[in-house]
């Protein structure tokens, strides 16, 4: 018996609760896979092994945080303290800052997700995914690596992932120079 059985009990509630742990640690993998290719300096992020609900007032004001993840929101303009909807602040991001590109949004997955596909003098540049962490978004990084497409994701909904207007201005910029 695994220690999340011996936990969560083998019964509806303990699967499901194990199949969404699951799913957690399979989306933190891909995210690190996303931002941490070949030739990039510096290592994944290491989080505190306890959660920031967990953490004193001094431990969370001296907590490791990394760029735009950490369990303090930081001061920079983010998608959390930015007075509207997620898919408003990554458009006004990509509009202000990539101008020189035709930007289309599209709501998918019955409006859980949106995509932002970015398009050049010579075609589609960019496919963005703005999506849940409870999203299984294959199909699309499928189809635009066939393509030969970049493709970026972003996640809308984990805790203490800011998606800070620098990150997502720097991460957005080096996909569009492939």
């Amino acid at each position: 018996m695994g220690l999340l059985s011996k936990l969560l009990g083998n019964g509806d509630a303990g699967k499901a609760a194990k199949s969404f742990l699951d799913d957690v640690v399979k989306s933190v993998k891909e995210v690190v896979n996303d931002t941490q290719k070949p030739g990039q300096q510096g290592a994944a992020p290491q989080a505190s092994s306890r959660p920031a609900s967990a953490l004193n007032d001094e431990e969370l004001v001296n907590a490791p945080s990394g760029d735009s993840w950490g369990p303090v929101m930081p001061q920079e303009e983010n998608q959390f303290n930015y007075p509207g909807s997620y898919d408003d602040y990554c458009d006004g991001i990509f509009r202000s800052e990539f101008p020189e590109y035709r930007i289309e949004l599209e709501k998918v997955n019955n409006g859980r997700a949106t995509v932002f596909s970015f398009y050049g003098a010579s075609g589609k540049a960019l496919a963005v995914e703005v999506i849940s962490r409870k999203s299984t978004p294959y199909s699309l990084r499928k189809k635009c690596a066939e393509q030969g497409i970049p493709y970026l994701r972003y996640y809308y909904d984990y805790e203490g992932w800011w998606n800070t207007r620098s990150y997502v201005i720097r991460r957005t910029r080096t996909a569009l120079r492939g």
